[in-house]
């Protein structure tokens, strides 16, 4: 099973994107679509996944849940998509995807925020996009995808902005503080 990664398909997020072309670049043979609502407590996933030979939907669903059972829907979709996909998975994938990406519901929520402000690629939004990765490891220190967006933040602002030591020490100083056994 051959995954694009979110940063190489998010060139092709525009709703005019050809589903063939997006699939031939990537090198890929199905492509996921989907939209997450948010309206209070409440989520709404719509996922559907196209093979990008003919453009026509393998298999779709609409998930309607609190805000509390995101975990449990991200795990639903992906096992629905592998079912989808008739590939065999070992039980160390199994586990793997029935692993939660974070132990609180804020943490995640905060990460997801953080993600936008830091898809902005501005001098701008990259501090606050780092602020909400640091409340998403307040909530839950352990989050890793809270510790890597706060090192792609300082990775950019780096490259980015100047240059900066500080732009990489504070991740590495944040790191060694919360994680047993972390270098200092």
């Amino acid at each position: 099973l051959r995954v694009a990664s979110r940063a190489a398909s998010f060139r092709f997020r525009s709703p005019d994107a050809d589903v063939k072309e997006t699939g031939r670049r990537l090198g890929v043979e199905a492509i996921v679509h989907g939209s997450v609502r948010r309206g209070g407590d409440r989520l709404r996933l719509a996922v559907e996944l196209v093979d990008v030979e003919d453009a026509f939907e393998i298999w779709a669903e609409v998930y309607e849940r609190g805000v509390e059972d995101v975990f449990a829907v991200q795990a639903e979709v992906t096992a629905a998509i592998v079912r989808a996909l008739k590939v065999d998975v070992s039980e160390t994938e199994r586990e793997s995807l029935r692993a939660p990406a974070a132990a609180d519901v804020r943490a995640w929520d905060y990460c997801l925020q953080g993600r936008r402000f830091f898809y902005q690629y501005s001098k701008k939004a990259m501090p606050f996009a780092r602020e909400l990765f640091e409340r998403a490891i307040a909530v839950d220190p352990g989050y890793g995808r809270a510790w890597a967006g706060i090192a792609d933040c300082a990775a950019w602002l780096y490259k980015n902005a100047g240059r900066r030591p500080e732009d990489l020490g504070q991740p590495r100083r944040a790191f060694a503080s919360r994680v047993p056994g972390g270098k200092r």
